[in-house]
């Protein structure tokens, strides 16, 4: 049995655009996709942990996207040798969706319609102060490049690179 590769990454990001995905990059090329969809994203990445697991315990590589805000959850698994992924969002074309809301018991939460909703009131403003942020971040960035970038030295640095790479290549 080998001994199977994890490889953790991000497959979106929030920026100062807002959130950007780069999941075409890493789906669009595969043969098999399933979806497991539903409102709690908890259970999507504990379902996608318990899955990639036993991935890995049968000896298979797997990618695991873990989601930007909360790094501890996952969006997606990809196992690259079955050209399979498994994401917690509804992929065009998916072999199966799963849809975990099937299992919640009826009427489990229309006692809390109200408090859901301004969760994602929330949720949303504070989702629109991070991207204004980032966007002031952005512009001072810009205006901070333009002192030392044209102070670099990109001549000297290429210098120091190939002198440091040959001396290493000499050992």
């Amino acid at each position: 049995m080998k001994l199977s590769k994890e490889r953790h990454l991000f497959g979106s990001a929030f920026t100062f655009f807002g959130h950007i995905n780069h999941r075409d990059t890493y789906i669009a090329h595969l043969e098999i996709n399933y979806s497991i969809v539903g409102s709690s994203i908890n259970s999507k990445s504990k379902l996608l942990k318990q899955i990639a697991d036993q991935y890995v315990y049968m000896g298979y590589d797997v990618d695991f996207y873990h989601e930007p805000l909360v790094p501890e959850r996952l969006e997606a698994i990809v196992i690259p040798e079955l050209n399979m992924s498994i994401t917690g969002y509804q992929v065009k074309g998916s072999k199966k969706v799963l849809d975990l809301d099937q299992y919640l018991r009826e009427n489990v939460m229309d006692g809390y319609t109200e408090e859901l909703a301004i969760s994602k009131d929330y949720y949303e403003k504070l989702m629109d102060q991070v991207y204004g942020n980032l966007k002031k971040t952005k512009i001072n960035h810009d205006k901070m490049e333009t002192f030392y970038t044209p102070n670099i030295r990109f001549k000297e640095i290429d210098k120091v690179t190939a002198d440091l790479l040959n001396r290493i290549l000499k050992f």
